[in-house]
């Protein structure tokens, strides 16, 4: 699961980058205008993949100590994503 979460940060957020780069002009990539273009409908997409995997996988996990890591690396993840306008903490409660 630790891999996985840090699997889709790296990777979701490198996408974003490259796919801002590319396509600069469009409307999408714009935080201010983030309205239902392509990389924000992909990148939620991606989101509830992963917090429906995430659903699935934390019912088997039985530890307190693992649950704990596994939410700090989610918010980290969550966190970090802000930075290209997908902060998704809020849905992970």
């Amino acid at each position: 699961m630790k891999g996985m979460i840090h699997c889709h940060r790296t990777h979701l957020f490198d996408v974003v980058n490259q796919y801002r780069a590319i396509f600069g002009d469009d409307t999408s990539g714009s935080e201010e205008n983030y309205d239902c273009g392509l990389l924000f409908s992909w990148a939620m997409h991606q989101i509830t993949l992963h917090l429906k995997t995430q659903k699935v996988m934390l019912p088997k996990i039985i530890e307190g100590g693992s649950l704990s890591n596994i939410l700090d690396q989610c918010m980290d993840c969550a966190m970090g994503l802000g930075w290209v306008g997908l902060d998704f903490r809020g849905l992970l409660l």
